[in-house]
Formats: structure tokens, C-alpha cells, sequence
């Protein structure tokens, strides 16, 4: 077995622990926090929403006593981005499609949206 299997094998383990451990926590009644697991997992969301769709509604649930990530890992990685690129970043994101609307998908967004490509202006 090559090490990316094995971890991938790990954190399949992992995530079927902490989803036994919730369902036990809903079946006791949702009071005893020590049955939280101890990782952080993805859970996959309802599709139903038209924001949640776009986002393509992907979470993770925390609890308390988290363990906390402190180096990279095969499957999580740390990216800082410098401040001073953001405006790069959204533009070169605007060209392939990603924008504001495209994440929101509401009316409010939609007018971020062209207000960021043809400027603030007013119909006589």
C-alpha cells in the first residue's frame, strides 16, 4: 500500500468515526459533547438552495475539541496570499467565470457583478 493510500485509508476511517460519533450524540439527545469527534470533517450539503448549489455547498464541521492542524498533510495545505495580489486574483477569477454572481446568485450580486465591469453609472 503507497503512503497516499494509507492516508487516504486514515481519513476514510476517521470521517466514518466521527459521523458514528454524531449519530450516537442525536441518538442520546444532543447533550453530551463528549461524543463529538475529535476531527474536523467535510460534510456534503443540501442542493436543494440555489446559493448552496453554486457554492456547491461543501462544509466542514468543527467542534470544540478539535484537533488544530498545524503542519500540511497530503490532503490539507496552507496558501497565503499576499494582500497586494487581490485585485489580480479577482480579475484573472472574473475572466474564467467566478465573480460575485456567479458564487451569490441573487440580484444584489449580480449588480456587484456589472458594476465591477462597467463602472457606476446612471440611466437617464
Amino acid at each position: 500500500m503507497t503512503n497516499l493510500m494509507a492516508t487516504q485509508l486514515r481519513t476514510i476511517q476517521i470521517f466514518l468515526n466521527s459521523v458514528k460519533k454524531i449519530a450516537d450524540w442525536i441518538d442520546k439527545g444532543c447533550q453530551d459533547k463528549d461524543l463529538f469527534p475529535e476531527y474536523t470533517f467535510p460534510i456534503s450539503g443540501d442542493f436543494s438552495d440555489s446559493r448552496m448549489k453554486l457554492q456547491r455547498a461543501a462544509f466542514t464541521f468543527h467542534v470544540e475539541k478539535c484537533k488544530k492542524i498545524e503542519t500540511p498533510t497530503d490532503y490539507c495545505i496552507k496558501i497565503i496570499i499576499d494582500r497586494d495580489s487581490k485585485k489580480k486574483i479577482r480579475n484573472q477569477l472574473r475572466l474564467v467565470g467566478i465573480d460575485e454572481f456567479s458564487i451569490y446568485g441573487d440580484l444584489d450580486h449580480l449588480s456587484k457583478s456589472l458594476k465591477s465591469l462597467f463602472g457606476d453609472f446612471t440611466v437617464n
